[in-house]
């Protein structure tokens, strides 16, 4: 794996897999059902994410449907990491944070 440039991360990238790692290293799944999401890098420095439980059917009552996280903001790679300048997020707490990423690029293009 390789830290990836700027130009490596532009596009649109789909979500393979969503864990919390702890500082002990150990990994957890974020939903225990799955998840979906997408990932847009802008040339022009913009992005957006979106992150959602998998889903299980519009039918359901609004309490009972799968938890979703969007925001949308600047980005840039800093210090090796990922920056994203959160400026609209559908957690009004989240406004206003900066959110730091890793990334590595594995050789099947895999981030």
């Amino acid at each position: 794996m390789s830290l990836p440039t700027s130009q490596d991360l532009h596009g649109a990238w789909r979500l393979v897999r969503y864990v919390f790692r702890g500082s002990d290293g150990a990994e957890a799944p974020r939903y225990a059902g799955g998840a979906h999401g997408l990932l847009h890098y802008l040339p022009d420095g913009r992005m957006s994410a979106h992150l959602s439980a998998e889903l299980r059917g519009d039918s359901l009552p609004r309490d009972e449907r799968p938890d979703y996280l969007g925001y949308a903001g600047a980005w840039r790679i800093e210090g090796g990491r990922v920056r994203h300048d959160v400026e609209m997020c559908s957690r009004a707490e989240w406004i206003g944070r900066v959110l730091w990423r890793d990334a590595d690029l594995a050789p099947d293009g895999l981030l």
